[in-house]
């Protein structure tokens, strides 16, 4: 399929999501950011980042990536960063179709409230042709 490993020269659809929350108290599954795929997209994540306020408290944060509550194999059950922060993300290249919903979400093993807990995900999203549909990868494969 196109568009996998570079955005499409027409892409005027930029997906820039992130934000900080507190994390609370023993939190389990909390979502830290989310996007849904409009109607008639496809999308593309190209590079995520996750960080802290502060450094000790990485530690005791188990990240998630998941699609439609589902967690994405290989990005569930992350402990600590799996960057150095939003300004310094990860590239990677996974692929969802039209009306996915892509989150972050975290769980917090004290039970005390984090503070300054950080996620984001960038890339890109593009209506496809009626060929690229019929030959669209499947979806990153989720657990449950």
């Amino acid at each position: 399929m196109k568009w996998i490993g570079v955005p499409p020269p027409f892409y005027p659809q930029e997906i820039q999501c992130g934000l900080t929350v507190t994390l609370a108290a023993s939190a389990v599954r909390q979502e830290i950011v989310a996007f849904r795929v409009p109607p008639g997209n496809l999308a593309m994540l190209a590079y995520i980042g996750n960080g802290v306020g502060n450094l000790a408290d990485a530690d005791f944060i188990t990240w998630s990536l998941t699609v439609d509550g589902g967690a994405i194999i290989g990005y569930d059950n992350m402990l600590g960063l799996l960057s150095f922060g939003l300004m310094a993300p990860i590239p990677v290249r996974l692929a969802f179709r039209s009306g996915q919903r892509i989150a972050w979400v975290a769980s917090n093993s004290i039970a005390v409230a984090l503070l300054n807990v950080s996620a984001m995900f960038r890339g890109w999203m593009w209506s496809p042709s009626i060929r690229e549909l019929g030959n669209a990868h499947p979806t990153p494969q989720t657990e449950g």
